[in-house]
């Protein structure tokens, strides 16, 4: 009975997080491997769940999730960073947001003070265009920084 009730929770969670996806504004770049890494193990689990007959249930559902992580979409909207495991990702929750520069466009580092972990998404654009949209679309003063390259003394 338990594993039911876990289940219908995943489940329910994965649909309002496939709600939330379709208000994302600015999407973040996703990694291929990683998309087929998730949908082999997710395949790995089905076919744990044909030849073993204990947990089938259980295998099944793991399968599923896998797969259905495999085709999230992780981003920003005009107000808050949608990103699987996210309940409230507002950008009132965070403090700073720290814009690191890389060769195919540039991360945001989402940094709150109530949260032990932060959030990193990865973008194709630029980082003027994304400052652009948060000191546009967030409510609240969030103070934003360039963070220090560190590969200049490498170039030099």
């Amino acid at each position: 009975m338990e594993f039911l009730i876990i289940a219908v929770l995943l489940f329910g969670y994965t649909v309002y997080y496939y709600l939330q996806m379709k208000n994302i504004e600015i999407k973040s770049r996703n990694s291929m491997v990683r998309r087929i890494l998730l949908i082999v193990i997710g395949l790995v689990f089905f076919y744990l769940a044909i030849v073993m007959m204990e947990d089938r249930p259980t295998l099944v559902v793991i399968g599923i999730l896998l797969i259905l992580i495999a085709f999230q979409s992780e981003g920003i909207s005009k107000d808050k960073v949608i990103k699987f495991g996210i309940l409230d990702g507002e950008f009132v929750e965070y403090k700073n947001v720290l814009i690191h520069k890389d060769d195919k466009g540039c991360s945001l580092e989402f940094v709150s003070p109530s949260r032990r972990v932060d959030t990193t998404l990865y973008f194709d654009q630029s980082p003027e265009v994304l400052e652009e949209f948060l000191k546009r679309n967030a409510r609240k003063k969030i103070q934003y920084r360039y963070a220090l390259d560190t590969d200049n003394s490498k170039k030099k």
